[in-house]
């Protein structure tokens, strides 16, 4: 009966993964249906919330204590900021629960079907963005893309453009875990199916054409193979100094790809990113740089770059989450993270997986938010696979 009931659990649980990992991705199919990923993931963790509990029970006495104290400084920054700052009370309760959930998920109970789920899904996410970079190539140019463009951007889930009609930049919502799926899938999978994953996830990648996508991939393969490595430092250091022949001799592309870059983020007399990061640090420091401006705290400012006024989610959402918080939980919340993290992962690659993610994410708007959680739900699953013995032989 017992083994019934958690086979029954665990069905909800990766119906609901599958569908929330869905509905974040493909968004060009569930455009009109954003909401739905927070409410699956109340779902979620409802299903999962007497395991979760659970867990956190069998931890020691002092993992508790700082769940408690985490919960408590949560709840009464939550007050602070309905009470003191006078925030909108459903975006307070928004940010409440995303922030403990945040913490709730180390304590997720797993199965290793979730990390296949989550490859799969975000797999043919990758296809259809090879297949969009084709039917570009193959029937578009600079004077007749317009109307892609148009749908793109209408529907509000990101943007299609080229410099030289060569090649097409692909960018749009639900891109940010092809990286990722990228490290996993390298970590995981061996032969056949190890290489057609890194393939399609590689070229995906690329033609989403995000510089930072760029410099974490080559950041991940790097410590990958100095970390995993068996051979000597001489063969490391000719395997680092391969790179850098192969930098040079693509040289000239790629020069043309970061001036391009640094072009386009340079149209504006003060970049997007500069923009922000004064108009939250100016509102932090007039309101209380130690507690922040409240949970939920918008601003209402417009700026020659763009109109903030009821906004959520920035390029810069770790300064956000330090706009709302203030100096001193950011930093609680940040050794909490890094606690728990290295306390249930315990593997130097999932180390590396996490931290090449958030060496792109924490500059882009893809941290802070429902779809972090379920990352870090994935990756305790990725660790659950990598502990079966034998796993990686067999695939």
């Amino acid at each position: 009966m017992i083994l019934k009931k958690q086979y029954l659990n665990n069905f909800i649980i990766n119906i609901i993964i599958v569908l929330f990992v869905s509905v974040a991705t493909y968004r060009i199919v569930f455009y009109n249906y954003s909401y739905l990923t927070q409410l699956l993931l109340f779902f979620l963790f409802m299903v999962g919330a007497k395991d979760i509990l659970k867990n956190v029970l069998k931890s020691s006495i002092n993992v508790q204590k700082l769940l408690y104290i985490n919960i408590l400084w949560l709840t009464s920054l939550a007050l602070y900021s309905l009470l003191i700052q006078g925030n909108e009370p459903s975006l307070v309760m928004r940010f409440y629960f995303i922030i403990n959930l945040m913490i709730a998920a180390f304590f997720f109970p797993v199965s290793k079907k979730i990390l296949h789920i989550f490859i799969l899904i975000i797999a043919i996410h990758a296809l259809y963005i090879i297949g969009f970079e084709y039917n570009m190539m193959a029937h578009y140019n600079a004077s007749n893309y317009g109307e892609v463009r148009f749908y793109i951007n209408s529907i509000g889930i990101g943007d299609v453009y080229t410099y030289d009609e060569v090649f097409w930049r692909i960018q749009l919502a639900g891109n940010h875990l092809l990286p990722l799926a990228l490290f996993i899938s390298i970590v995981t999978y061996r032969n056949k199916k190890r290489l057609f994953l890194i393939a399609i996830f590689l070229m995906a990648s690329i033609f989403s054409g995000h510089f930072a996508f760029l410099i974490a991939i080559f950041f991940f393969f790097t410590f990958y193979y100095i970390i995993n490595s068996r051979k000597s430092y001489k063969n490391i250091i000719k395997f680092l100094l391969s790179f850098f022949m192969i930098g040079i001799f693509f040289g000239s592309s790629i020069a043309d790809y970061v001036s391009h870059t640094i072009e386009r983020k340079s149209n504006s007399p003060i970049s997007t990113r500069m923009d922000q990061t004064n108009i939250l640090m100016n509102d932090l420091s007039e309101k209380n740089i130690f507690l922040g401006s409240g949970l939920g705290n918008t601003i209402e400012e417009v700026t020659l770059n763009r109109d903030y006024r009821g906004m959520i989610y920035y390029e810069l959402q770790s300064l956000y989450f330090l706009n709302q918080v203030g100096f001193i939980y950011f930093i609680y919340f940040i050794f909490l993270n890094i606690f728990l993290f290295i306390l249930k992962m315990k593997d130097k690659n999932i180390y590396l997986i996490y931290l090449s993610f958030l060496l792109y994410a924490l500059t882009n708007p893809y941290t802070f938010d429902s779809v972090h959680i379920v990352i870090i739900i994935v990756l305790l699953s990725l660790k659950k696979n990598l502990q079966t013995e034998g796993f990686n032989d067999k695939q």
